[in-house]
């Protein structure tokens, strides 16, 4: 069956495809539409072919280019850059980092689903505003995911990854010891921390219990920043970490767990004493 595409009007097909890829200039008012090909008859440069591949190779760019949207934003976030609460406007961020509204967009979507930031209505995004009901239920699902992951890597867990306990357990003191001497020495101290805790977790077997402490870590973090300003803020960071990885490695299950619940839990303890 064939029809007849009257003057000046498109297929769907062929105006979504004009537009994404660029290549055709237009198309002659009497090309066929039917049901073995989308068009019969292009009138313009490039060919059907090439334009689908075009508007592929634009669909992965643009989702790469919202994967690392993503990370800029989410570092934006995490090193304080907005404050919670703060307005995130798509033109300032495609300012920000040279990326397109288009990506930045679908970062900030991704990014309301994970906790970091908040659809505002009509009204666009937001930083994702820190409360005590938000850190308590965070506190509550890194306890029991953590503890959990933890009981099963201890279960699980052989040379190889006790030994690995014990390098990013090293790796973490020497950083942390270097920063206490002089606040900021080590930069990367963070990320060291974060590998630390993914370490002990890492022999749990469940892919999907260590995405979500990755997410529930991240999350928290904003939290720890904020704990870090108060006068409550721990000194002891190295030995905590310390005793933490002694009862790992003995593998005391009930010990480990204990301590690793309240570990989690003295950020809002600092934030929130009453």
């Amino acid at each position: 069956m064939q029809g007849r595409v009257p003057s000046g009007v498109l297929s769907p097909c062929a105006e979504v495809l004009s537009t994404q890829a660029g290549r055709i200039d237009f198309i002659d008012k009497n090309c066929f539409v039917d049901e073995n090909s989308f068009v019969d008859k292009w009138h313009g440069s490039g060919t059907l072919i090439a334009l689908a591949e075009s508007a592929g190779d634009e669909a992965s760019e643009s989702s790469t280019l919202a994967e690392r949207a993503v990370e800029l934003i989410t570092a934006d976030i995490l090193n304080n850059r907005f404050s919670a609460g703060a307005k995130l406007g798509v033109m300032e961020l495609c300012d920000r980092h040279g990326i397109g509204p288009t990506p930045i967009r679908e970062a900030l979507s991704r990014l309301s689903n994970s906790g970091f930031v908040r659809a505002v209505g009509r009204r666009g995004f937001q930083v994702a505003p820190l409360s005590r009901d938000d850190l308590q239920d965070i506190v509550w699902l890194r306890q029991n995911i953590e503890s959990e992951a933890l009981l099963r890597a201890m279960r699980h867990g052989d040379s190889e990854w006790e030994a690995s306990v014990v390098a990013s357990l090293h790796l973490l003191l020497s950083a942390g010891e270097s920063n206490a001497r002089h606040r900021g020495a080590v930069p990367d101290l963070e990320s060291i921390h974060k590998r630390f805790h993914r370490q002990l977790l890492a022999a749990c077997g469940s892919a999907r219990l260590l995405q979500m402490s990755d997410a529930l870590y991240n999350q928290m973090y904003r939290y720890r920043c904020a704990a870090m300003m108060t006068p409550r803020w721990s000194n002891d960071f190295c030995d905590e970490h310390k005793k933490l990885a002694d009862f790992v490695l003995s593998r005391d299950g009930d010990r480990a767990a204990a301590f690793l619940k309240q570990h989690i839990k003295d950020v809002f303890d600092m934030l929130y004493p009453d």
